[in-house]
């Protein structure tokens, strides 16, 4: 296996889906209010990726934006997207992938957690409390290189377009704001990948990617990202510790209750499901009819940047082993664990 790291940069604003209802869908209750997330999932990752390695494929496989061999796409991707209940991974020549991260030029930056690195876990009456924490300021994602924290804000800025729904005979209900986020000058996302063949993709290719169509910059880069030193300036409490730098789906919660104290937030998960021999409509989105995008059931996941703190070593290593036998969720880049 060959590891990549591309950095994917877009040329202007971009959309990543949450659970905000698009009021153009009649059949789904409207929301006035559509906000993309600053990152996207790791589903988004993975799809672009097989998408990519299709259209970078021979014309016997791929052309035209039709798949015209099955059996060698197969091959190439895999027969089935992602699906939550799979516990193997197997999408052809992708063999892994890493928690998105982001680039600025060529510096790595890790989703961290959102208090200063002095703040210190202590047992005050029997009851954790983390000294230098203010919720307020926690609200916002944060992100490390090692030797500064800055702010999702200092990142991404926000761009909101109205919108009119024209086929509405309410005209209240006709106008809806979609907030897009643009990313400052140098920055990327980044994402290491495991592939059969590092020349299956080229250098650099143009694709689109998330809501809206927006178009990306996917960039071959030199990249040396070491996880466990960029998080080292955590590393001052007298607890062991894990953080998470990617959103973390945890099939059986009861592994919380082997942490002392922990510090997340929740966000809502939901990918579409496609089968190379059952979906034939790819725009189209359903709960039952196989022959579109199967929309799967809702759920809540830990947003990256998470902390869990442990009375002992014994109790962490027992979390991040449990957590490591759904070796299926951790290759698609969730429940990347970084011990401190």
């Amino acid at each position: 296996m060959s590891r990549i790291t591309l950095k994917i940069t877009p040329l202007d604003t971009f959309f990543f889906g949450t659970e905000n209802v698009n009021p153009t869908d009649k059949d789904m209750k409207s929301n006035y209010y559509l906000k993309s997330s600053i990152l996207p999932q790791q589903t988004t990752i993975l799809g672009a990726a097989r998408f990519a390695l299709l259209l970078h494929s021979d014309a016997s496989i791929f052309d035209n934006n039709h798949i015209k061999s099955k059996v060698e796409a197969k091959k190439l991707i895999g027969e089935k997207s992602f699906n939550l209940n799979d516990t193997v991974f197997r999408f052809g020549k992708i063999g892994a992938l890493s928690a998105v991260f982001m680039l600025n030029k060529d510096i790595p930056y890790l989703p961290c957690p959102s208090f200063t690195k002095e703040a210190n876990l202590q047992m005050i009456g029997g009851n954790p409390f983390l000294s230098d924490y203010d919720f307020k300021s926690s609200r916002l994602k944060q992100f490390t290189n090692g030797n500064e924290i800055i702010n999702e804000t200092q990142i991404f800025k926000e761009q909101t377009q109205i919108s009119n729904r024209k086929d509405s005979l309410d005209k209240e209900d006709a106008f809806f704001k979609t907030q897009f986020y643009k990313l400052e000058k140098d920055w990327g996302f980044g994402i290491q990948i495991e592939l059969g063949d590092g020349n299956l993709l080229p250098d650099r290719f143009y694709m689109k990617m998330g809501g809206e169509n927006k178009l990306f910059c996917f960039e071959k880069v030199n990249c040396t990202l070491d996880e466990v030193a960029i998080l080292k300036i955590f590393s001052n409490s007298s607890y062991p510790a894990i953080i998470a730098i990617s959103d973390m789906l945890i099939p059986d919660y009861q592994l919380m209750d082997k942490c002392l104290f922990s510090i997340y937030q929740t966000k809502p998960f939901r990918y579409l499901q496609s089968d190379m021999d059952k979906t034939k409509h790819y725009t189209n989105r359903s709960k039952e009819n196989h022959s579109g995008m199967i929309d799967s059931n809702l759920i809540d996941n830990i947003a990256s940047g998470a902390i869990f703190y442990f009375t002992n070593e014994e109790n962490r290593n027992d979390f991040i082993s449990d957590i490591s036998k759904y070796s299926y969720l951790q290759k698609t880049g969730f429940n990347q664990l970084i011990s401190i």
